[in-house]
């Protein structure tokens, strides 16, 4: 799905279709900003795989690792390994790295290893000019695109989340949108009565409809990653 398709989907739903950002009910950049939080959300439950190269660099031990990557990038490698294939011996491999695993890891035949600091991989000896013929290959869990804010870009713009799940950025960033709404008007005067103007209502229905939301969300990335949906207990009459 492109951007313009999924904002005309979002704005239909919620009865703001217009032609004019100043006569709109949420400007272009709630729109914006509503959807790359629903993107960064739904990264860190489904990542995108992604895979980069690192030029080794001789006399050079710190390494930047990708910007996409998720955070902690620790937990987020999934594969990463700088091997001299003339020599058939590998430098450096890491295969499905566990949570915490963060320290200096040795390897077979060569006593070499590396940490991850922060957004940085930082080798354990600093390489010669004969290591730096030869990459590191990564393999990590990575953020989905974001939506960009220059507005050439963002008509180009194409989701890299599956079609079939575009529904969970729906209602995500529509839960944002109705939230920023009542947040703006959060006294809600058209509904209070003249005793308790300017108190703020708990019933106001634009903060029901965020959560309302957001609760489809929720329960939409529980089916998606296999969970069960939370029972829900009725009371039967009698």
């Amino acid at each position: 799905m492109n951007y313009p398709d999924f904002e005309a989907w979002i704005r239909a739903s919620m009865n703001d279709v217009t032609l004019s950002d100043e006569t709109a009910i949420w400007q272009i950049v709630d729109v914006i900003a509503a959807t790359n939080a629903a993107i960064r959300d739904y990264s860190q439950n489904l990542p995108r795989e992604r895979s980069a190269t690192l030029t080794v660099v001789a006399g050079q031990r710190e390494y930047d690792l990708p910007e996409d990557i998720l955070s902690p990038p620790a937990t987020a490698i999934v594969a990463l390994y700088w091997q001299r294939v003339g020599y058939e011996r590998d430098y450096l491999k890491l295969v499905d790295m566990q949570s915490g695993r963060t320290e200096r890891i040795s390897v077979s035949g060569t006593g070499k290893g590396f940490s991850i600091w922060g957004d940085q991989l930082i080798l354990e000896d600093a390489p010669v000019s004969s290591d730096a013929e030869y990459p590191i290959y990564l393999r990590y869990r990575g953020l989905h695109a974001l939506v960009p804010s220059d507005d050439d870009d963002r008509e180009l713009f194409t989701f890299s989340i599956p079609e079939a799940d575009m529904n969970l950025i729906y209602w995500y960033a529509g839960s944002l949108l109705m939230a920023k709404l009542e947040a703006d008007d959060s006294y809600l005067r058209q509904y209070a009565g003249r005793e308790d103007l300017g108190i703020r209502r708990d019933d106001s229905p634009v903060l029901k409809s965020a959560d309302w939301r957001m609760k489809q969300y929720q329960e939409g990335m529980r089916l998606r990653l296999g969970r069960k949906v939370s029972v829900r207990l009725v009371r039967s009459r009698r």
